[in-house]
């Protein structure tokens, strides 16, 4: 009976130690910006992030020039950089930019990732993956 218990105590370590936490990379689609319907293309979309297995990102944007008759700052371009991941924290380092963008991941399961930017009463950003 004792020798039975330990393997059943053994066989669930092992089986607990395999499992391995969903995986950040990948291509992800943001659920609040299916309104925006501006794609650039059939497979990314306005507000797609893609983290490379080279630890660099693309966060999709509207990449046609900005109209010259509306003043104000257009930045809704394509951003592109480097991105890592500690604990809970994602931080997205910009191209040419010091101070990286640093969130709070809340849900990371195959399909879905949730997270929320580290400044006071920000919203949870939700995507789907794509891949």
């Amino acid at each position: 009976m004792n020798y039975f218990l330990k393997v059943v105590v053994l066989s669930f370590l092992v089986l607990n130690s395999c499992k391995q936490a969903p995986n950040i990379k990948g291509h992800w689609r943001r659920l609040d910006m299916a309104e925006k319907a501006l794609s650039t293309s059939a497979d990314k979309q306005y507000g797609d992030l893609i983290l490379e297995d080279d630890s660099t990102f693309t966060m999709v944007g509207n990449d046609s020039p900005p109209p010259l008759n509306i003043p104000g700052w257009h930045a809704e371009g394509t951003i592109k950089g480097n991105w890592k991941i500690e604990g809970k924290s994602l931080y997205l380092y910009i191209s040419d930019v010091r101070v990286p963008l640093i969130f709070s991941v809340r849900r990371l399961t195959e399909s879905d990732l949730q997270f929320q930017s580290h400044f006071a009463n920000s919203p949870l950003i939700e995507y789907k993956r794509v891949d």
